[in-house]
């Protein structure tokens, strides 16, 4: 796991902040990689928009009561931190988000856009 407290992050400008709704989730493109943001009670997180499982995106599944499910397998995670509800032991590849000057900018590291 890459502590990105000690990793430079490049911020790239993703969406509009007042777009995303609370309780919605869209995919977005961050130069060539397809993200999955999700607001859940003000809160914006940020993953690779594809299931760990067989790659499915995401954005395709549904977003309920902080639970985000695929939607070909229906694997579930927690929307908020990306850990895994069923199966276990599995965790989505999250992004650092910041809001500024009413956008979404996503944190990228050198080694994270290398990453599946």
């Amino acid at each position: 796991m890459i502590d990105i407290t000690s990793v430079p992050l490049r911020w790239i400008d993703v969406y509009e902040d007042d777009a995303l709704w609370d309780g919605e989730k869209v995919a977005v493109d961050a130069e060539g990689r397809k993200i999955l943001l999700l607001r859940l009670d003000g809160t914006v997180a940020a993953f690779n928009d594809a299931c760990p499982h067989k790659g499915t995106p995401l954005s395709d599944g549904h977003l309920e009561d902080g639970v985000l499910t695929c939607g070909v397998h229906l694997w579930k995670f927690e929307a908020t931190s990306g850990k895994s509800i069923n199966p276990l032991g599995k965790k989505l590849l999250c992004f650092p988000v910041r809001v500024d000057a009413g956008r979404i900018f996503v944190g990228v590291t050198e080694r994270a856009e290398a990453e599946p």
